[in-house]
């Protein structure tokens, strides 16, 4: 998706949001809110950056879909 609309500012969120959400997940762990069973770096498992960056991509086009949605009401 990311390499077909060749949005910087997607990528930039995409990144920010893997990284920063990766170590917020990495602190609740260490503080015992829970684990993962197979983990590589972190005590998080390797797939779990690119998780939250979907995750932040997926709520932007919420977000741009419904105010969409209410600009032409």
């Amino acid at each position: 998706m990311l390499l077909i609309n060749k949005s910087k500012t997607k990528l930039i969120i995409f990144l920010f949001c893997g990284f920063y959400g990766t170590i917020a997940e990495a602190f609740a762990i260490y503080c015992g809110a829970w684990q993962y069973n197979n983990t590589s770096f972190l005590n998080v498992p390797f797939w779990l950056p690119v998780l939250w960056g979907i995750a932040a991509i997926s709520i932007l086009e919420v977000a741009n879909f419904i105010m969409k949605l209410e600009s032409k009401r």
